[in-house]
């Protein structure tokens, strides 16, 4: 499903099944595989890949980023603080900048 408010570049190719949500903007020549999920207002630059399964949200992706299947961008329990108890998890609400060229997944990122 696209939403009807992204905006798909020139040249893109949107696979079976993937969930594209509100003010997304696709790149030119950008690959969505089937079954990803880009979450409402995020912006992925030209030529990006986006593999089977990924799930995208509270990102500003440049251009040639390649996402393997599989992998989360913009998830939460990323933080954690020292609490009476141990330590507490803490929500990471803020924007993920991927810089291109990039590859990520498989819990890597790597020029």
């Amino acid at each position: 499903m696209v939403d009807a408010s992204a905006q798909v570049g020139a040249g893109s190719r949107i696979d079976a099944g993937p969930v594209i949500g509100a003010r997304v903007e696709l790149g030119a020549r950008c690959h969505v595989a089937a079954h990803a999920v880009i979450g409402p207002g995020d912006v992925l630059g030209p030529d990006c890949r986006v593999g089977a399964g990924v799930t995208i949200s509270h990102a500003l992706i440049g251009a040639r980023v390649r996402t393997w299947p599989g992998a989360r961008i913009g998830q939460p329990g990323f933080g954690f603080v020292p609490g009476a108890t141990g330590l507490e998890r803490v929500p990471q609400l803020g924007l993920i900048s991927a810089p291109m060229p990039r590859s990520t997944g498989g819990r890597r990122a790597t020029p």
